[in-house]
């Protein structure tokens, strides 16, 4: 089996394809600008959740400071939304937003916050549920902070390479998806995503519609291959991949 390499150049065979990571990631992040959103009565809980992430982060070299505390009094979800709009814009170069939601929230709650940190503001996101805290507190923050960490770009680690594999490989995997919503629901969408290190560790990714339902035949492969082949040759010194 191959062996996963971290942080700290220590290597883990993982049994079974199981493993707890307590080790250094490989890229850890620097939490210096980041938000926490969350309901009134849910202070307690919000305050647990930041001092458990702080608890974590020392195993995996993440530096967690305090957060942009963003409290709304209101269960409306558009409530939520103008909390978002009127805090993040005067924030200095937010990294991620953190939102503790209730459980019974989730359908809308979770929904706003995913269009608004994609669409509105652009910024990276995590959306925490309440009573996933109750239980393991130490092992669901960790998961949280390492999804976090991740979604800022950062590496957390790597598998050890076939040998003889040339060092400018890029692996490329693409899928058609069909059932998609009643909005699209003529229309079958693709999936791309290519790596763009030789570790293996950072991707460029892509959707793209087919022009009907249930098309399983890619033709637009070609472009997005091309695509995938502009991002690698940027991103690595002007070196196309071998």
């Amino acid at each position: 089996e191959p062996q996963f390499v971290f942080g700290n150049g220590k290597r883990i065979t993982p049994a079974g394809g199981n493993f707890q990571l307590r080790e250094p990631v490989i890229e850890a992040a620097n939490l210096k600008s980041w938000a926490i959103i969350y309901h009134k009565f849910d202070f307690d809980t919000c305050d647990r959740l930041y001092q458990t992430l702080r608890k974590c982060s020392g195993a995996y070299g993440i530096n967690v400071t305090e957060p942009q505390w963003i409290e709304v009094e209101s269960k409306s979800s558009k409530d939520w939304e103008a909390a978002l709009k009127a805090t993040i814009p005067k924030m200095k170069d937010p990294l991620i937003i953190v939102a503790l939601i209730p459980a019974q929230a989730k359908k809308t709650h979770y929904p706003m916050i995913k269009r608004f940190c994609c669409n509105t503001r652009p910024i990276p996101s995590q959306v925490v549920c309440t009573k996933s805290l109750m239980k393991n507190e130490m092992s669901v923050c960790s998961k949280i902070l390492l999804q976090m960490n991740a979604k800022l770009g950062l590496t957390l680690w790597q598998t050890q390479l076939p040998k003889g594999l040339p060092k400018n490989t890029m692996i490329i995997g693409a899928d058609v998806f069909h059932n998609v919503g009643q909005r699209d629901k003529k229309r079958s969408v693709i999936g791309f995503c290519a790596s763009l290190d030789p570790a293996f560790t950072k991707f460029y990714t892509q959707v793209h519609f087919q022009a009907k339902k249930g098309d399983e035949f890619m033709t637009t492969i070609p472009n997005l291959v091309k695509k995938a082949i502009q991002v690698y040759f940027a991103a690595n010194k002007k070196t196309y991949p071998d």
